[in-house]
């Protein structure tokens, strides 16, 4: 066995995830948490791309969509990493060599990227941004990839289960 297929075996068999595969109510609840922080993050994440292609919210500027939404984004995403994280350890070793799941971590890293990128870059001129003033075509290129990669990421997921 490799070290990585021996850790993936250790975190298996170690007691939380144990406890989280055996529980009857365990396992559906961190789900269901999993599935809320995803809809919270993507949904605010959605939200924010689309007022940036000029899609929704078009008497609101960027730059306060963002203020008003990124506490709920990074409690969101708090919540998907924190149950994803024990969702994975609760079935690491039945699942790691699913294609989705390998799927689902190559677009999040991607997204977390354009996410990294857009914030170290393009955001810094957002408090330009107006009606009168539309978003830089490398704003409105990234909110683009933001919506389709966080698409994919979600539906990456949802397979996981049935392949």
């Amino acid at each position: 066995m490799s070290i990585l297929s021996n850790a993936i075996h250790a975190l298996y068999e170690s007691p939380l995830p144990t406890a989280l595969r055996e529980s009857e109510y365990a396992f559906p609840v961190i789900q269901t948490i999993h599935v809320l922080g995803v809809a919270a993050m993507a949904g605010t994440i959605a939200l924010v791309d689309l007022n940036v292609l000029g899609v929704v919210l078009r008497r609101q500027r960027p730059a306060r969509t963002v203020a008003d939404v990124l506490p709920i984004t990074w409690v969101g995403f708090a919540l998907a990493v924190l149950s994803g994280a024990a969702l994975f350890a609760a079935q690491s070793e039945k699942i790691w060599g699913n294609t989705f799941l390998q799927l689902k971590f190559v677009l999040l890293l991607i997204a977390g990227l354009n996410v990294i990128v857009f914030h170290t870059t393009t955001r810094k001129t957002i408090e330009g941004w107006s009606e009168t003033v539309a978003p830089p075509i490398s704003a409105r290129a990234s909110a683009a990839a933001s919506l389709l990669l966080w698409a994919l990421v979600i539906a990456a997921g949802r397979y996981i289960a049935y392949y």
